[in-house]
């Protein structure tokens, strides 16, 4: 059973909009934000250009040095958005 704060860290925001309505355009502006207003203890945003990935996971290790393991990636939380999943083929 997920206590009630468990399941508020774990919300979604999906944008949906056609093509040059500005969906991309608000992601970089949201994790500019985010970048801007982190401080530590915070959520740290991660921007994925999902087009150019082939393992979202893979990558996500990636940005974790050797020397954090995966300690490094159970002991923060993130903010991951997700762009251009339109156009994943």
């Amino acid at each position: 059973m997920s206590s009630k704060n468990e399941f508020k860290e774990k919300q979604v925001l999906l944008l949906q909009g056609r093509a040059g309505s500005g969906k991309s355009t608000f992601a970089h502006m949201l994790y500019q934000n985010l970048l801007d207003n982190w401080t530590t203890g915070k959520s740290i945003p991660i921007l994925l250009y999902l087009p150019s990935i082939t393992s979202a996971s893979a990558y996500l290790k990636s940005l974790a040095r050797a020397d954090f393991k995966n300690e490094w990636l159970e002991k923060n939380n993130f903010i991951i958005i997700l762009e251009s999943f339109d156009e994943l083929r």
